[in-house]
């Protein structure tokens, strides 16, 4: 009867990734989620055979647009254009008739003035229980509307087995979040990044696209540099006068400068975040961190740099440079740990908190305010700080709320995501999976005590978090999870007769 059972389950987990129908057609990798904006975003799949698939999407499963490969082949990157802003679609992949993918869901970017919610993580290669934990956690978090790996996704940047376990690992998340990467060491081999940007559609606005690039998200601007293909070795850094291993090539640092300036004259942005995968401070014994971010301080400060974010280092580090800007270390999604030793008094800098664990970030912006909270892979909090004060008073009698729901009292959905959420409901009542499409109310405001503006600070007392455990927008694990805790249940009282 065991057996019997077991296979059961087995089928439960395989119709969850697997809709019937598919025929011979089989997708390989993916779908998965990149460059979004608020009117498109772009859905990227592999499949066993070349063919002209489509994308059927709209706001509730019975789909009213459709979005055609433009070519026959195995590899397909269709753009869905014309989009709602922070609205959820469903989406699914469709050959002819049949049904390729699942129903899945994807949220378009939200416009300058409307908060909202994303993630960091960062060297997830090799410990593939770790990266798993660490995705699995982040898949439960609530209104993620995309997230940023700080580099060193894989091993072996030009090994393709390990792109596919970091697809296979990420795709809970990255079926439903986009995701824009970092380059780290790991990821390019010889000065080249050949597999990552043939994975990866990003943006393509520098002299290297995709390579390293910058966009909008809301009222924010992110600034995305690279420290390991388009760099100038030792010599050539001494002849402009930089002493040190390497430093941005002539065109990368011309254009960073240039797109901080721009950035900085855009009245609808008032945050500017700055990631790279080596960050310019390190608490590594036997590291001091990358002296071309060192030497950018100066500038990151002239322009209004809110947070420099890196990852390179196995831990968690929260800190402030000699200048007063704040920085993270975010390394811990599944490569070795680090023990943590003391900052090299060679470069004066604060750091406020280290941990050596895996873990996350959850940033929440809204307005000025942005509130960062680090989370282990349980979902326990680790740390948290805040920039400037929480825009929405709290309720008298309350404590510490959940980080985000500031960033969640915000966000009002527009008609179509209202309608898409009564489809939602109509899908429930014919006993169709449930799924959440536009950012839900709030549960209250952050209540800690805030810093002056433009200061760091870090909310006193514990806040009693342990972590989301609840889903949206189709983000948490499927149907089969599900029946597979039903079936171990079943068979633990069995065995006990």
């Amino acid at each position: 009867m065991a057996r019997r059972l077991w296979w059961g389950v087995l089928a439960a987990l395989l119709l969850t990734f697997s809709p019937a129908g598919a025929g011979a057609q089989k997708i390989t990798k993916g779908p998965y989620l990149q460059w979004v904006t608020p009117s498109s975003i772009y859905v990227v799949w592999e499949q066993d055979k070349a063919s002209k698939p489509e994308i059927r999407y709209g706001l509730s499963k019975t789909y009213t647009a459709k979005a055609t490969s433009s070519a026959s082949a195995k590899r397909h990157e269709v753009k869905l254009s014309g989009l709602v802003p922070n609205t959820t679609y469903y989406y699914a992949v469709y050959q002819g008739n049949a049904k390729l993918s699942a129903d899945l869901t994807l949220p378009t970017a939200v416009k300058a003035g409307t908060a909202f919610r994303f993630v960091v993580l960062g060297d997830t290669r090799t410990d593939k229980k770790a990266h798993t934990d660490v995705v699995t956690a982040i898949s439960l978090e609530q209104n993620v509307r995309f997230y940023l790996n700080t580099g060193d996704l894989v091993s072996s940047g030009e090994i393709q087995s390990q792109w596919d376990e970091f697809f296979n690992i990420e795709k809970l998340l990255i079926s439903h979040v986009p995701l824009f990467p970092v380059i780290g060491n790991h990821d390019e081999k010889s000065g080249k990044a050949t597999l990552y940007k043939k994975l990866f559609v990003l943006p393509t606005n520098s002299p290297d696209p995709e390579e390293y690039y910058s966009f909008d998200y809301g009222n924010v601007h992110f600034l995305v540099l690279d420290g390991h293909v388009n760099v100038d070795e030792w010599y050539k850094c001494a002849l402009k006068l930089k002493f040190y291993d390497g430093c941005f090539d002539e065109k990368q640092d011309k254009w960073l400068k240039a797109d901080l300036k721009k950035a900085k004259a855009n009245t609808k942005i008032d945050h500017i975040f700055v990631l790279v995968h080596m960050g310019p401070y390190s608490s590594k014994p036997g590291r001091m961190g990358y002296a071309q971010m060192r030497d950018l301080m100066p500038t990151f400060k002239s322009h209004g740099v809110t947070m420099v974010i890196s990852g390179h280092d196995h831990y968690y580090e929260h800190g402030t440079s000699n200048n007063g800007i704040p920085y993270v270390i975010s390394g811990g999604g599944g490569a070795p740990l680090y023990s943590i030793g003391k900052p090299s008094p060679l470069f004066p800098h604060k750091v406020i908190y280290n941990k050596s664990g895996y873990h996350y970030l959850t940033i929440d912006v809204n307005g000025k305010y942005v509130h960062v909270k680090a989370k282990s892979p349980k979902g326990v909090k680790m740390e948290e700080f805040y920039f400037n004060k929480p825009p929405i008073p709290p309720p008298k009698d309350a404590g510490v709320a959940d980080a985000g729901t500031a960033a969640d009292q915000a966000v009002v959905a527009d008609s179509k995501a209202a309608a898409d959420k009564a489809a939602a409901k109509a899908d429930k009542a014919k006993g169709a999976d449930q799924a959440s499409t536009s950012d839900g109310p709030a549960k209250g405001a952050d209540s800690a005590s805030a810093s002056a503006d433009g200061k760091v600070a870090t909310p006193p007392g514990d806040t009693g978090d342990d972590g989301c455990s609840c889903r949206a927008g189709g983000q948490g694990p499927g149907a089969g999870l599900g029946l597979l805790l039903a079936a171990m249940l079943l068979w633990v009282r069995r065995r006990r007769r």
